[in-house]
């Protein structure tokens, strides 16, 4: 059931429901990955206003986001009332500054998290808290309070958060077919976790990936939960499913009861419990 829906959602078709599009507009492994954590960075809410605020944020930054980045001053102003729901202007300038500093010290970000190890856990802790620690550096120059923000920008598994925005920049990194890039050949995509947001926890529920309530809290737990339910259809690479079955979210194919009409024509209905 699920190699179907992989066949049938996961193809440079959908791409443009995703902000992984951004980054495939990019040929150099730099501009790629830049564009990719500033994508993922910006990645929630609705489809709509996410692409909306990944082009402006791009916008400026022409033909090598990565050049701009590690040339970038703050003297001019590249952003004027850019915002998206609660990150400002401001917000994005210390981003900017902190992928800087990225840059010039590791010479890639890539380089930045990458660790000897095979625990994703252990590398996403390392590389947010290192990243953290520059912003809230950088921000301390400011006259606003961008803590809060910033730390959105920069989740980690020591938070209990579920990470959903940095394991969907790690899959985009690590994994390599139509949607997926495949740069960081240091990790394998067996020890990804999957991206969980509101579809994926969801659709993960309907499908019995995790025990217990629909609403159960979308925390690092239930990713892991739901990683580990994927591998056994696919162990060495069980995060290989995770944008076809968000697809059923975003695209709002999935509704939240039985529709005979639209339920029978799903790859994984025999897997549904609604079904």
């Amino acid at each position: 059931f699920f190699e179907d829906l992989l066949q049938r959602y996961n193809s440079k078709e959908w791409l443009t429901s995703d902000p992984v599009q951004f980054v495939h507009c990019y040929s150099r492994p730099g501009d790629q990955e830049v564009v990719a954590f500033l994508a993922s960075c910006f990645a929630y809410g609705s489809v709509v206003l996410v692409h909306r605020a990944v082009e402006a944020v791009l916008a400026p930054m022409g033909a090598s986001p990565e050049r701009f980045i590690r040339d970038y001053s703050p003297q001019k102003r590249f952003w004027p009332g850019v915002y998206h729901r609660f990150h400002r202007e401001e917000h994005l300038e210390v981003l900017i500054l902190t992928l800087q500093a990225a840059l010039l010290e590791f010479g890639s970000l890539g380089r930045l998290f990458q660790k000897d190890t095979a625990n994703v856990e252990d590398v996403l802790n390392t590389g947010s808290q290192w990243l953290r620690n520059r912003a809230f550096e950088i921000a301390q120059t400011r006259k606003a309070d961008l803590r809060r923000g910033l730390q959105f920008f920069f989740s980690s598994p020591s938070d209990g958060s579920a990470c959903k925005r940095m394991n969907m920049f790690m899959r985009w990194m690590v994994r390599k077919d139509e949607i997926d890039l495949g740069l960081w050949t240091w990790f394998s995509p067996e020890n990804l976790v999957i991206p969980v947001d509101t579809h994926v926890a969801r659709i993960g529920y309907y499908l019995r990936l995790y025990r217990g309530k629909e609403a159960r809290a979308v925390n690092w737990k239930l990713a892991v939960e739901i990683t580990e339910s994927l591998r056994l259809i696919c162990p060495s690479d069980p995060v290989r499913y995770d944008f076809a079955i968000a697809r059923l979210g975003i695209l709002d194919i999935c509704k939240r009861e039985y529709e005979k009409s639209i339920c029978t024509q799903c790859p994984v209905q025999a897997a549904c419990r609604f079904s």
